[in-house]
């Protein structure tokens, strides 16, 4: 486990390990009652829709490579650390060289950002808690950059998902917000 990024710290779990249980949690599910879920997804996302959710549990945690999530988590601290953005604002960074390599309709790539970025609490909440994008963009310089060597395994894991050379062919997206 030393090196790679941790996803969760009781019990220790890798980024790759949580994923993975995600993944083969949501096969299980479209296996028991995929076709209940597609009979109230419009039409237009039937064919694509656990595809996206693929994607969106691949990207959804991302973000916590970030160095101040990983050494709170390292340290099994609870509490935010000083200036800490929350990983979900930092995994969408990850998305725009990922699209460049599996290209995809404005609409989905939109839903994909907000999916990712809100997936534990809305716009609004963030907005009012001061995490404004400068904050953000400040974060993904100074605490995922620095990390990227050891979300590689991570990066490579994301390949083989696709059968893509995500891993080295990304940039870290400043501007996501504007999606």
């Amino acid at each position: 486990m030393d090196g790679d990024i941790l996803a969760k710290s009781n019990p220790r779990q890798t980024l790759t390990e949580h994923v993975s249980c995600l993944l083969n949690v949501g096969i299980s599910i479209k296996g028991r009652i995929g076709e209940d879920i597609l009979s109230v997804v419009p039409d237009s996302y039937k064919n694509s829709f656990f595809d996206l959710l693929d994607i969106c549990a691949l990207f959804h945690d991302i973000g916590k490579g970030n160095i101040k999530f990983q050494n709170r988590i390292e340290s099994n601290n609870k509490r935010k650390l000083e200036g800490e953005i929350d990983h979900n604002l930092l995994s969408p960074s990850f998305l725009k060289s990922f699209f460049e390599l599996k290209p995809c309709s404005d609409n989905i790539r939109h839903i994909l950002y907000k999916a990712i970025a809100y997936h534990h609490n809305s716009y609004s909440h963030y907005l009012l808690n001061g995490n404004s994008f400068m904050y953000i963009q400040k974060a993904i310089i100074n605490d995922l950059s620095p990390n990227i060597s050891r979300l590689q395994n991570y990066l490579e894991f994301i390949d083989s998902k696709f059968s893509i050379p995500y891993s080295n062919n990304f940039d870290l997206d400043l501007d996501y917000e504007k999606e």
